[in-house]
């Protein structure tokens, strides 16, 4: 799945009226987590200069983690 083009997977699973639609939410998306991603690993660097990669990875499995679970709750 990994190395599946999310382009390849809009197309296939999405009718043809709504690819633009799926397409720029899947852009808007992406971006939002660019947008928090990157001043996070920015702000981690600064706080934890030796240690990022730990940290940063720490965060990320904790982040993931949480969404799984507001994820569940959710649905």
């Amino acid at each position: 799945m990994v190395n599946i083009l999310t382009d390849t997977l809009i197309a296939d699973k999405t009718e043809e009226s709504n690819q633009g639609k799926v397409y720029g939410a899947h852009f808007a998306w992406s971006h939002l987590w660019w947008a928090i991603g990157y001043p996070l690993a920015g702000l981690t660097q600064s706080y934890w200069e030796g240690s990022f990669f730990l940290i940063g990875g720490i965060i990320s499995i904790t982040l993931f983690f949480v969404c799984l679970i507001l994820g569940r709750r959710l649905t």
